[in-house]
């Protein structure tokens, strides 16, 4: 990946979960990571994903979600529709956290107490919650299959392709304190189908942290 980016765009620069950073010449950043949930990956999970971004001034304008297993490809671009092997998609419209499906990687990245009483109370609300998510489940909630997810601790190449794919479906992803996130992030991350049901789970989060 980095050999064909560096053999068309010389210019811009390259972050990514190996090799180190590549500076920027023009502003624009690709951010790439080409095993996205590397656990899945071993254990033969078709959960894992590639990931793509393009960013400019801290922002994501392009973003790649490619499962090779399933050949499933999200596609998303600024101001534009985000695409599922070239058909469009939407995100989910449920805003009653009773009917809602929740999504993680893993439980134990809610290990402080705040984190973990938040989660607690949220998987009491929700209709269902699923384990071992990893890339996979930000383009299931892309495409409305899934109405919440919630992780701790992602790295600038784990979420910068997700936020144009799911804005364009949609969908909302924030960090956990509603703001927009950036390379300054902690990565802790909130996704929800749309903005009702984003405004309740932020709640909770406040409630957890009195």
């Amino acid at each position: 990946m980095r050999e064909e980016i560096e053999f068309e765009d010389s210019e811009s620069g390259i972050i990514g979960e190996e090799f180190g950073e590549r500076k920027s010449k023009n502003g624009y950043i690709w951010v790439i990571d080409p095993i996205d949930g590397t656990i899945a990956f071993s254990c033969g999970k078709p959960v894992f994903a590639s990931l793509i971004a393009l960013m400019k001034d801290d922002i994501p304008l392009i973003g790649i979600i490619d499962q090779p297993i399933t050949k499933e490809r999200w596609v998303g671009v600024l101001g534009n529709t985000t695409m599922l092997n070239d058909e469009p998609i939407k995100s989910s419209t449920v805003t009653d956290l009773s009917k809602a499906k929740l999504s993680t990687t893993a439980p134990g990245m809610f290990s402080d107490p705040i984190s973990a009483a938040f989660f607690r109370e949220l998987q009491e609300r929700v209709h269902i919650t699923s384990f071992g998510g990893d890339a996979y489940q930000y383009g299931l909630c892309a495409s409305g299959h899934i109405d919440i997810v919630v992780e701790k601790g992602l790295n600038l190449y784990d979420w910068a392709a997700l936020v144009p794919v799911l804005k364009g479906s949609g969908a909302i992803i924030t960090d956990w304190n509603g703001e927009e996130l950036t390379s300054a992030s902690k990565g802790d991350v909130v996704v929800t189908g749309n903005q009702n049901l984003h405004d309740q789970v932020l709640e909770l989060i406040r409630q957890a942290a009195l």
